[in-house]
């Protein structure tokens, strides 16, 4: 076999790797209103940052649930961000204690990973998720009261 030949048969067989995972990283989230049966989705990548936004029902504060979609079709939840102030950086175990001082703060370098987010629609909450820029208002798409699960699946 000649060099140039194996040279470009090389180059193909590398190529279709990188094709083939670039392709492995597509995926799909979907949300579910579980009473209407409707789905919304769309096109994330492993490795997308989904962020779940609401207003606790009892503190009156944002809370920001920061996820990562991993190539499992899983969220890992990395952080949450509790108001919309300066930030003080917490353990999980000072998480009580911060709701009742009213503090703002973040809890970091979380892995938590879930299969799925099952969300029941508040009045006061009125959850959104935010998917590559783009906020979907979870609340308008179902109403109080309703089922929204969330999940990622792999094309």
């Amino acid at each position: 076999m000649n060099r140039k030949l194996l040279t470009t048969l090389i180059f193909i067989f590398l190529l279709s790797i990188v094709i083939l995972k670039v392709h492995d990283n597509k995926l799909t989230l979907k949300i579910i209103v579980v009473e209407s049966g409707k789905v919304y989705s769309c096109n994330v990548n492993a490795g997308d940052k989904i962020v779940l936004h609401y207003i606790h029902s009892i503190y009156m504060k944002d809370i920001y649930e920061v996820f990562e979609v991993n190539t499992a079709c899983e969220f890992i939840l990395k952080e949450i961000i509790i108001g919309n102030n300066s930030y003080t950086v917490i353990e999980p175990k000072d998480l009580e204690d911060c709701y009742m001082n009213a503090e703002s703060f973040i809890i970091q370098n979380l892995n938590i990973k879930l299969k799925s987010l099952n969300i029941r629609i508040g009045e006061i909450g009125k959850p959104t998720i935010i998917v590559n820029n783009y906020k979907f208002s979870l609340y308008n798409i179902s109403g109080f009261g309703s089922l929204i699960i969330i999940t990622v699946d792999s094309h």
